[in-house]
């Protein structure tokens, strides 16, 4: 329920505390993030540790083996998000994926807070796909 621009999500998720988000770049690499915060464009970061990063790789007939990076207690720069971005990660100006505001543009690092490889093609792509999901108790 992320909408078609970041202020729909932003507005969609603001009282959703857990979610993960899923990207697709036009490259067919799958990847993205569990967030343990609303999604919020504070323009600082925050969330906690236990959110985490994850890439499948190429999207290809095989099944994917999913690669998972945990917080790795460097820093606390977990999620960012303004109203022109949203992103996961952080440190040294990088964040593992930023998305934004046109949902369309991202970038990806290797960074301090998931010691995480690119995650994307490459460290500037074009999103083919997003997918946000909260995840409530029941």
């Amino acid at each position: 329920a992320h909408g078609v621009s970041l202020s729909t999500m932003f507005r969609n998720m603001a009282e959703r505390d857990k979610t993960i988000v899923v990207i697709q770049d036009t490259e067919d690499f799958v990847f993205g993030g569990f967030a343990t915060s609303a999604w919020q464009p504070a323009g600082r970061f925050y969330g906690s540790g236990e959110a985490f990063v994850f890439s499948f790789g190429r999207k290809t007939d095989k099944p994917a083996e999913v690669q998972f990076y945990p917080w790795s207690s460097e820093n606390a720069c977990c999620m960012y998000a303004d109203k022109s971005m949203f992103g996961m990660g952080g440190g040294e100006g990088k964040l593992a994926f930023v998305i934004q505001s046109d949902l369309l543009q991202g970038h990806s690092s290797p960074t301090v807070t998931f010691q995480n490889p690119t995650l994307a093609s490459k460290s500037e792509f074009v999103v083919r796909d997003i997918e946000m999901w909260s995840i409530e108790t029941v």
